[in-house]
């Protein structure tokens, strides 16, 4: 948790961050587990392949489309936001 605090952004940023990186984190976890199980022939449904990273149309792939996909979003809002102020500082003479 250092390293994080060491990088300088603002909070609410270090949150979302945070927590996409828990997400991937779990994920890989995840992966583990399903190796592991079917390792030890063990818990039917982890070992489906929905479970495994390197298959594809799996949990994490999905995840990513829809995370990248929720980057697109902020990105398209951080342009209209910055082109709005933008606009508002050349009406107003600054």
């Amino acid at each position: 948790m250092n390293v994080i605090k060491k990088i300088n952004l603002p909070k609410k940023a270090l949150k979302i961050l945070v927590i996409l990186l828990s997400a991937d984190i779990f994920f890989v976890l995840l992966h583990l587990t399903h190796k592991v199980a079917r390792l030890l022939d063990m818990f039917t449904t982890i070992r489906k392949d929905v479970f495994n990273i390197s298959m594809d149309l799996g949990l994490a792939e999905s995840f990513q489309y829809v995370k990248e996909y929720w980057i697109i979003i902020l990105f398209a809002w951080l342009i209209f936001s910055t082109l709005k102020v933008k606009c508002l500082h050349k009406k107003q003479g600054y």
